[in-house]
C-alpha cells in the first residue's frame, strides 16, 4: 500500500522534473531568440549609421566640388547671388549679357554699358572704389578685376568678411570663362545658356576664319604721346584674330610709350586710334603721320568696345575684319 503511494509519488516528481526541463529549454531558447534580434538591431543601426555618414561625405564631397575659385585661388560657394556689387566695367557688361543685370545693385563710375547700368547706384572709381558705399549697399557678392580694381580696396573688402571674387579676364576664351563663371555664381538665369553657347561658337568660328595674310598695324590708346597696346593684352588677340600683325607684339611692357618717329619707324599699314581723345590732338598726330608716311591709313575705332574684355569682344575683331577689307 504504502509502495504504491510511494511509487506514485515519485512518478509525480520525475514528472515534474521532466516538466521543469521542458520549461527550462522554452525559457533557455526565448531567452537566445531575444539576444539574437537585439544583436541583429544592433547590426541594422550599425549599418544606417555608417550610410548616413557616406552620404554626410559624399555631400560634402560634392559641396567642395560645386566651390568656385577666383583669380587668387579663393574658394567660393556657387551661390546664387543675388546682391552684387561690380567694380569692372567689363563685369558689369557680363553680367548685363546673360540675363543677371537684375542682380545688379552697384557699379563703378566707369559702368556705362548698357545703358540700364547707368541707373544703378554707384559706389566710385574702379582703382579705388567707396568702401563705405559698397557696405550700404549690403551685397552679398562683389565682383572686381585683378588688373583694375586696387589691391588695397580688395583687401579691405576682404577683412570686412565681405565676399569679394576676383577675376582675371585678359583674353577672349577668358571673357567665355567669366561669363560661364558668372553664369553660376548668379544661379544660371534662363538666357545664360544661350547667351554662353553663342558666344563659344562665334570665337570658334572667328579662329578658324582668321586670315592668313596680314596686314601690319597696331593700336593707340593715347596719340600724346602715343602709347600703344602690346602683345601682353587681350588687344593683341582682337587684332590676331582680325588678320592684324601686331607692330607692338615683341614689346615688353603691356602698354609701351612710343615716340612718333617710333611709330613711323614701324612702317604700319594701319593705325587704329581709340575715340574720345581731344580732336585737336587726333588732327594734329594725323597731320604727324601724313608727313613722315603717306601710305598709313589712320582709323579711328570705339574707345569702349577695344578696352574692355567683354562680351563685345568679338564684335571688335568683326569691325577691323570690315575695315580691312577682311570678312
Amino acid at each position: 500500500m504504502f509502495r504504491g503511494k510511494v511509487e506514485s509519488f515519485s512518478r509525480i516528481r520525475r514528472g515534474v522534473k521532466s516538466n521543469g526541463k521542458a520549461v527550462g529549454s522554452h525559457l533557455t531558447m526565448e531567452r537566445d531568440r531575444k539576444k539574437g534580434r537585439g544583436k541583429g538591431e544592433r547590426t541594422s543601426i550599425l549599418i544606417f549609421t555608417l550610410l548616413l555618414l557616406l552620404i554626410a561625405a559624399a555631400t560634402a564631397s560634392g559641396r567642395e566640388a560645386e566651390r568656385v575659385t577666383d583669380a587668387r585661388g579663393k574658394a567660393f560657394s556657387p551661390g546664387p547671388y543675388r546682391r552684387i556689387v561690380s567694380l569692372a566695367p567689363n563685369l558689369t557688361e557680363i553680367l548685363f549679357s546673360i540675363g543677371a543685370g537684375d542682380r545688379v545693385v552697384g557699379v563703378t563710375s566707369f559702368c556705362t554699358i548698357p545703358p540700364d547700368a547707368g541707373r544703378i547706384a554707384r559706389v566710385g572709381g574702379i582703382v579705388d572704389p567707396d568702401i563705405e558705399k559698397i557696405i550700404a549697399l549690403s551685397p552679398d557678392l562683389v565682383v572686381a578685376s585683378k588688373n583694375g580694381t586696387g589691391k588695397s580696396a580688395v583687401e579691405t573688402l576682404d577683412s570686412l568678411g565681405l565676399s569679394c571674387f576676383v577675376f582675371d579676364v585678359d583674353s577672349a576664351g577668358k571673357v567665355l570663362e567669366a561669363m560661364e563663371t558668372l553664369s553660376l555664381l548668379t544661379g544660371m538665369p534662363p538666357e545664360a545658356g544661350k547667351v554662353i553657347e553663342s558666344f563659344r561658337s562665334r570665337l570658334l568660328r572667328l579662329r578658324k576664319s582668321t586670315p592668313r595674310e596680314k596686314v601690319k598695324g597696331l593700336l593707340l590708346l593715347s596719340v600724346t604721346p602715343p602709347i600703344g597696346a602690346g602683345g601682353k593684352t587681350f588687344i593683341d588677340e582682337v587684332l590676331a584674330l582680325a588678320g592684324v600683325d601686331n607692330l607692338l607684339k615683341e614689346e615688353t611692357a603691356a602698354y609701351p610709350r612710343l615716340s612718333a618717329e617710333k611709330v613711323v619707324s614701324l612702317r604700319p599699314d594701319y593705325i587704329f586710334i581709340t575715340r574720345g581723345m581731344g580732336e585737336r590732338e587726333v588732327a594734329r598726330f594725323r597731320k604727324t603721320m601724313e608727313a613722315l608716311s603717306g601710305n598709313t591709313r589712320i582709323v579711328e575705332v570705339d574707345a569702349d568696345l577695344f578696352t574692355r574684355p567683354g562680351p563685345r569682344v568679338l564684335k571688335a575683331v568683326e569691325v577691323l575684319r570690315k575695315v580691312i577689307g577682311r570678312r
